[in-house]
């Protein structure tokens, strides 16, 4: 949990073609190395995260369904305030949140060209999980 940022980070030094880069991340996974937001804002790279943000760890929320476990929710933060958090210079820096399709819908046309860092903070329900999570989910069951 959590490495698929730093790989995304990693890969920015090695971008020499210059596209863009693109993270969908879990808020859980992405609050264990977020603060390498600062990294790429240091060295200028242009990136667009996604932040899946259920309020925690919902794949291990379906391993015990109808069981409330606190430590799989995790403190909601303002993702797509981090930039302003980290210091961003103008224009390094934007921000998006996400509640509705039409806010998704606006986020994404306004990515069409990423420059700096981009957060989509994207809203959703506690329970909502991929398809694959549910499966492996359902296997781990106890």
């Amino acid at each position: 949990i959590g490495a698929g940022f730093g790989c995304l980070v990693g890969a920015s030094f090695t971008n020499l073609s210059g596209r863009r880069l693109i993270g969908m991340l879990g808020d859980g996974a992405f609050q264990m190395s977020a603060q390498d937001v600062s990294t790429l804002l240091k060295y200028r790279r242009h990136a667009a995260l996604f932040v899946l943000n259920n309020a925690g760890y919902a794949a291990e929320r379906a391993i015990h369904p109808g069981k409330h476990r606190s430590y799989n929710d995790v403190q909601n933060w303002n993702y797509h305030l981090l930039g302003e958090a980290f210091g961003a210079e103008p224009g390094a820096y934007k921000g998006f949140e996400v509640h509705t399709e039409q806010d998704l819908a606006e986020a994404l046309r306004s990515l069409e060209e990423v420059q700096g860092v981009n957060i989509v903070n994207i809203h959703l329900d506690p329970e909502d999980l991929a398809s694959f999570n549910k499966n492996f989910s359902e296997k781990l069951k106890h």
